[in-house]
């Protein structure tokens, strides 16, 4: 039987519209988020990002805050989905997710601290003084190493939680069982073809275009089901 309990409760409502926030946020920012067509050299990363470093700070903070408010979107789904088989899918994706905000805020400090690194250096270079540019390109360079670890692990985190909810939602008779499938699948893919060859052999060309994609869909997926939460809740009402 249907859970029914997540009726009159306010934070479906909010669920909904931090889930459509949330994920147009993610996607906004993740859009203008300064990228090069070679993101394992180094040097071209930190120069873009040196040469950007204001926008690049601006979407990191805009990414982790679109993260957050989808993560109490999916509070509201963890709450709506109390009983039944599904109850114990959803508890594991929400905490998993958790996991996954946790990481990405992680990964998104060290981009804030690297982009202010690679700012240092080009202006050190500008400046003349070669010597003293080796420290912040140093400092940069092991940002840079250490930030693409965390987002290794925060694909793996992220999306082993979608397919989590997805199992819960194809479970439960209170969402649309075609929105847990979607999940399932996003995750399945996005996990081996991004996350696996992120963490072993780090970010190349063809895996930030990838992930731009499955993230994009990814996207796409979380703003319907924020619409479909708040429509459902405004028909309750």
């Amino acid at each position: 039987m249907a859970d029914e309990t997540y009726k009159g409760d306010v934070l479906q409502k909010i669920a909904g519209v931090s889930l459509i926030v949330g994920a147009i946020l993610t996607g906004v920012f993740n859009a203008i988020f300064p990228r090069v067509s070679d993101p394992d050299n180094v040097q071209s990363v930190l120069t873009k990002l040196g040469d950007n470093d204001t926008l690049a700070q601006i979407a990191s903070v805009g990414i982790a805050l679109g993260i957050w408010l989808i993560l109490a979107g999916i509070a509201g789904i963890y709450r709506s989905i109390s009983t039944g088989a599904a109850a114990p899918w959803a508890r594991l994706g929400f905490y998993v997710f958790i996991v996954a905000a946790a990481t990405w805020t992680a990964s998104f400090a060290i981009t804030l601290g690297q982009a202010g690194a690679a700012a240092d250096w080009l202006e050190t270079l500008a400046a003349g003084e070669q010597a003293a540019a080796a420290i912040p390109f140093t400092v940069g360079a092991a940002l840079y190493t250490a930030g693409t670890s965390f987002f290794a692990m925060a694909v793996f985190a992220n999306w082993t939680a979608i397919i989590l909810l997805g199992i819960a939602l194809s479970l439960n008779t209170l969402y649309p069982k075609w929105l847990g499938w979607i999940a399932i699948i996003l995750g399945v893919v996005t996990i081996p073809a991004v996350g696996i060859p992120l963490a072993f052999d780090g970010l190349t060309q063809t895996v930030d275009t990838t992930f731009m994609i499955l993230a994009g869909l990814t996207t796409l997926w979380i703003l319907v089901l924020g619409i479909w939460i708040t429509r459902r809740e405004m028909k309750a009402m």
